[in-house]
């Protein structure tokens, strides 16, 4: 079964979006995922309650390469992240989405329990993210990541996708619970 990083938070996911277009009759149109990102670290005083849950940095980096390989799989064709640079609004939806910090809150500026982390590291500090989208990128160049496949497996909580070399290369597995 799919993860939560799998669904929209209405919990459709690909294949809703593909009936929708197949009832349109355009089916050949291209699934592209524009905000598919997820923070690190917490901050209480957001509107978006998302953000009062604690992710940690291995958290969003998890969450970035299950992201990107289930949703390949699927036939999306292209996956974005948010943004590669914490956004700047403070307490914003996606203040806490980037894969690099972007230096805030600084010493002086936090709010002991309400924003983590505080201080932040740095601007220009990359996240565990971003060594992630690093790897990822690194491991599937010369891969056909649209032609990746998943493999049944007997155990319900792991999933295994097959991610073909484009030109007689071999195949690599990606592979979680």
């Amino acid at each position: 079964s799919a993860g939560w990083y799998a669904r929209n938070p209405r919990g459709r996911g690909v294949d809703f979006f593909r009936r929708m277009l197949a009832d349109a009759g355009v089916s050949h149109l291209r699934l592209v995922i524009k905000a598919g990102a997820t923070h690190s670290g917490l901050d209480r005083r957001a509107q978006n309650r998302r953000l009062h849950e604690r992710q940690t940095e291995a958290d969003q980096a998890a969450y970035l390469v299950k992201r990107f390989i289930d949703r390949a799989a699927s036939g999306v064709d292209v996956v974005m992240w948010g943004t590669v640079v914490e956004d700047p609004e403070p307490h914003g939806t996606y203040s806490l989405n980037g894969l690099v910090y972007d230096g805030r809150p600084a010493r002086g500026d936090c709010a002991p329990g309400q924003t983590e982390p505080c201080p932040d590291p740095g601007a220009g500090i990359p996240k565990l993210a971003y060594y992630a989208f690093k790897r990822l990128t690194e491991v599937l160049r010369g891969h056909d990541a649209r032609a990746a496949t998943e493999i049944v497996v007997a155990a319900p909580s792991v999933r295994l996708f097959s991610v073909p070399a484009r030109e007689g290369g071999g195949t690599t597995y990606v592979v979680w619970r």
